[in-house]
């Protein structure tokens, strides 16, 4: 099959030759190929032609903290302990309304 690729791009002579000795399915398959890389190669151009004037180049880094970082630590440790203390002030918060909407007669809450 390679040697009928090949043979079809010489002479106008040969691919005369080539035609009585090929099958239909394999020039067709030959042509089909070519079809196939001539297209791609545009989109090649075509993309290396967009991106041409393109300068921007993205500079992606992820700030990880390091394994030896004891200021994130501490900064976490904080966070987490204003994360109870609010959870906590809500609950005394609830706890004291519910006294008081108790307390009230006729509030309507049992």
């Amino acid at each position: 099959m390679e040697d009928l690729e090949q043979d079809s791009k010489g002479s106008s002579g040969r691919r005369k030759e080539l035609r009585h000795k090929c099958r239909v399915e394999d020039r067709t398959q030959i042509w089909q190929q070519q079809v196939e890389k001539k297209l791609r190669d545009i989109r090649e151009r075509k993309q290396e032609k967009e991106l041409d004037g393109c300068t921007f180049r993205p500079s992606l880094t992820i700030n990880q903290p390091k394994p030896g970082d004891k200021d994130l630590h501490k900064t976490t440790k904080r966070s987490y302990e204003k994360y109870i203390k609010r959870m906590q002030d809500a609950r005394t918060f609830q706890e004291k309304e519910m006294q008081e909407s108790k307390a009230k007669p006729g509030s309507g809450k049992v």
